[in-house]
């Protein structure tokens, strides 16, 4: 992140002053979550986005300084509904969870688990879950894909996206997948289509039209880790 001021950049991506020639500085510069010095706090300006299964270690993937993190984490959303004589549901959205100023130190490393299709994310440390995201619910059909919980304890926040909704009898168009924070379910379809996808992360997918069409995908997780 640099920081400029009429044309001129004053402070570059490695937070250096630059061009700032002899004369004085004024006027105010805020920053909504600064604490402490600033090299060993999470600013939220730099991150790492994951959605696949990896590992998380600081003083690799980070700085070694870094000393408190934010992490973000989203399951993913349901698939439509498929094999059903009528049109069928929506999967449902995920849920997400937030965890803000986690304390890290140089040298320690979290397996991250990015779920797919209706699947959790997770970020272990030594063994321990320390935060994970449950997935949508699959339709299993007609019905829509179920709501995912939200119990994360210790989150900063969390929210759970909506169930998708239910498809229609004989000829009346699927039912849409969920939205979730990060995409759009899939769309609900006229028959004889195959349902659409989610887009984005963690959506549902739309339900697959009358007769018996396949549902579309729901949409992966991801996981987002700031400092």
């Amino acid at each position: 992140m640099a920081i400029q001021i009429s044309g001129t950049t004053v402070i570059d991506n490695s937070r250096n002053v630059t061009n700032a020639g002899t004369g004085a500085f004024s006027g105010t510069v805020t920053a909504p979550t600064f604490s402490g010095a600033f090299p060993t706090v999470f600013q939220g300006i730099n991150g790492a986005v994951y959605s696949g299964p990896a590992t998380f270690t600081v003083g690799t993937d980070c700085p070694a300084q870094v000393t408190l993190v934010k992490m973000t984490v989203m399951g993913g959303g349901g698939n439509g509904g498929t094999g059903a004589p009528n049109a069928t549901g929506g999967g449902g959205g995920s849920s997400i969870a937030c965890f803000r100023y986690y304390p890290v130190s140089n040298g320690q490393a979290y397996s991250i688990t990015v779920g797919g299709a209706a699947g959790t994310s997770s970020i272990v440390l030594s063994g321990s879950t320390l935060i994970s995201s449950t997935g949508g619910g699959s339709s299993p059909g007609s019905l829509a894909g179920t709501q995912a919980p939200t119990t994360q304890t210790g989150a900063s926040w969390t929210s759970n996206s909506g169930k998708g909704t239910a498809g229609g009898v004989l000829a009346l168009t699927s039912g849409n997948g969920s939205d979730s924070i990060f995409g759009n379910g899939g769309t609900a379809v006229a028959p004889p289509s195959t349902g659409n996808p989610g887009t984005g992360f963690g959506s549902g997918g739309g339900g697959g039209g009358y007769p018996s069409r396949v549902g579309g995908n729901g949409q992966p997780g991801i996981v987002i880790i700031e400092w």
